[in-house]
């Protein structure tokens, strides 16, 4: 029959358009993404219809396909020597043709690509293919065909071609027909991108084809290269406005960063767009993590009003921080392109945060005192007794105002952090030194010899600014012997990850006690040094009484300080005490006593000099203006 001959010849034209046009129409690109400005796109065509199509169009066909069948004589006088057979068919059958005809997804597909393929657009004509190959694999050859690598379309072409369109007559007065293509941003919302519409005063579809087309100035060849024409609509971004115009977040404090006026290299940018946050140092607390880079997030442009949720580090440094934006070329499906697995590409925009440090001001006060009382007394021999006093005071007193940006509280105990060069002093250190000595000899009767002399003198110089260097800790509340127990038998239970999780969770609350937030014990090393020298002079006064001659003779000079105190280093305790509004306090007052011992040749009852060491310290942290 003539119907079944018209369907194996259309079959095999459609097997030949597939070769023909396989390679551009579902191949993987061998080009990067980079070679494309704003990404490369696919898409498909989704729907073709014939809404004048009636069910039973090859019955109504047959009495035309048996006319056209039909061999006429040779020797028909109706028939002219110029006149070719087909052409004599069509005429004697033009009174029983329907007049109806079809196009299909695969033809459309197939103009479309040839038009408009290229580096960076394509035509994925994936069910198309995969038909072929299981009609491959039903006759045996499918393995002619290799499985080609899909490429994920955002785009998608509806097709409709009315073989009756009203709109439209020939001059006998009967309807022609027309073609029009939709072409849809296919992703999580569908968006109408264009529409192509041509008439012709026929029924066929080819008769589209050339206005379409093939003309040069088809309808669709004037949007060639189609990519051009889908980057203007998306208007990937290319900048944006971040707000507001100073970030400034204190340390370990969360904002709201604003992300606006997405725009393309002509407009405004598409809602589906997608652009990729990071920061430098702080944390984005929202958007949806980038599996390449857990600590970027991603977001869609939506309304164009991006809020950011920036939490600061615990210490900024000078530098501050640095918010990032970045644009990408993913705009297919979340379905398909998870957000998780988009793309970065070019930055778009950067802004400086500040990090104003929480500033700790206050004081500290560094005494040291050596003090020495001696009194002694006994015979010189048979005929004289000797009588000995000395009460001596010396004080190095160090009063420091202390400024610092940051102090960081490390949680293990077994870590110290130092505030290093953050930490910036001024004041005053102090040496004082009173001695007094006196000496009595006594024989016989009224002789006596008496000898007094003392030493007094104050002298003073300016702290450095980097004289005093601080760290603090959590104090340690576990025993030493209590973590290396819980460590190796850790290490004994490596295969056994139930009893391993059990010891980690012990050695953590052994590290990390529970206390109250309030207040929190802290261990603390300061290390003191001085280094300005100071020249100041004492007075030193001697006064002698002569017993035989009942007279006083005084003498003064001037001596040199000596140095008794040049630097200390040594722990302390102190308290962490947090505020309701950031006013947080640290406060610790150390004193040590090194008790009295006997000096090298001196008696029991003229001990060695006791000294006595005191550390203040009061900080306060308040916002830095």
């Amino acid at each position: 029959m003539k119907s079944n001959q018209t369907t194996e010849s259309m079959a095999l034209k459609a097997t030949l358009i597939i070769l023909a046009f396989l390679p551009c129409m579902v191949s993987t690109p061998s080009f990067a993404a980079d070679d494309c400005e704003f990404g490369d796109r696919g898409a498909v065509v989704s729907k073709c219809e014939n809404p004048d199509m009636p069910a039973n169009w090859e019955e109504l066909y047959e009495p035309y396909w048996e006319c056209m069948d039909r061999e006429e004589p040779k020797d028909d006088p109706n028939v002219t020597v110029s006149q070719e057979p087909d052409v004599f068919a069509s005429q004697r059958c033009k009174h029983l043709d329907p007049r109806i005809d079809f196009t299909t997804a695969m033809s459309i597909a197939t103009r479309i690509a040839e038009l408009h393929t290229t580096a960076c657009f394509h035509l994925i004509g994936r069910d198309i293919v995969e038909q072929y190959r299981a009609h491959g694999e039903a006759e045996g050859w499918s393995e002619l065909i290799k499985p080609p690598g899909y490429k994920i379309p955002e785009y998608s072409f509806e097709v409709v071609f009315d073989s009756v369109a009203e709109e439209i007559v020939n001059r006998e007065g009967k309807p022609g027909s027309s073609l029009t293509i939709d072409l849809y941003y296919d992703g999580d919302e569908r968006i109408h991108v264009k529409s192509w519409k041509t008439t012709s005063p026929t029924y066929t579809s080819t008769s589209h084809t050339h206005r379409m087309f093939k003309n040069r100035d088809a309808l669709m060849r004037q949007d060639a290269p189609l990519q051009n024409l889908l980057w203007e609509f998306e208007q990937t971004p290319t900048n944006c406005q971040i707000t507001p115009e100073e970030i400034s977040v204190r340390e370990n404090e969360t904002t709201e960063i604003n992300l606006a006026g997405f725009t393309g290299k002509t407009g405004p940018s598409k809602s589906f767009n997608r652009i990729v946050v990071t920061v430098d140092k702080g944390e984005i607390l929202n958007g949806e993590p980038l599996e390449s880079d857990p600590d970027a997030r991603v977001f869609k442009i939506g309304d164009g009003d991006v809020s950011v949720t920036y939490a600061a580090p615990g210490s900024c440094g000078i530098e501050g921080d640095t918010i990032h934006v970045y644009n990408s070329c993913d705009i297919a499906k979340t379905s398909l392109i998870p957000l998780s697995q988009t793309k970065q590409r070019d930055e778009i925009a950067s802004k400086q945060i500040t990090c104003p440090a929480s500033v700790w001001t206050g004081t500290a006060t560094l005494t040291l005192t050596v003090r020495l009382d001696c009194e002694q007394s006994g015979p010189e021999g048979p005929y004289r007794e000797r009588q000995y006093r000395q009460h001596d005071r010396q004080s190095e007193k160090a009063t420091m105002k202390v400024r610092c940006n940051d102090i960081e509280l490390v949680d293990n105990p077994l870590e110290v952090k130092t505030g290093g060069s953050d930490i910036f002093v001024s004041g005053t250190h102090r040496r004082s030194i009173d001695e007094s000595e006196f000496l009595e000899w006594r024989a016989g009767g009224e002789f006596r010899r008496n000898t007094l002399q003392t030493l007094r003198g104050n002298a003073s110089c300016e702290v450095s600014p980097d004289a005093l260097s601080l760290s603090f800790r959590k104090a340690e509340m576990a025993s030493a012997d209590e973590m290396r127990r819980l460590m190796q038998e850790m290490g004994e239970a490596m295969n056994d990850p139930d009893r391993y999780e059990e010891l980690s969770a012990q050695l953590d609350a052994l590290l990390n006690p529970a206390s109250d937030d309030a207040s929190t014990p802290l261990k603390g090393i300061v290390q003191y040094i001085l280094d300005c020298p100071i020249d100041a002079k004492l007075r030193n006064v001697l006064k002698q009484w002569n017993g035989f001659k009942g007279v006083v003779e005084t003498t003064e000079e001037e001596a040199d300080l000596e140095i008794a105190f040049a630097g200390w280093t040594g722990e302390f305790e102190a308290t962490y005490l947090r505020g309701t509004e950031g006013d947080d306090r640290i406060e610790a007052m150390y004193t040590t006593t090194i008790p009295p011992s006997p000096s090298a040749g001196s008696s029991s009852e003229c001990p060695e000099e006791i000294l006595t060491f005191t550390f203040n310290l009061t900080l306060t942290r308040e916002p830095e203006d």
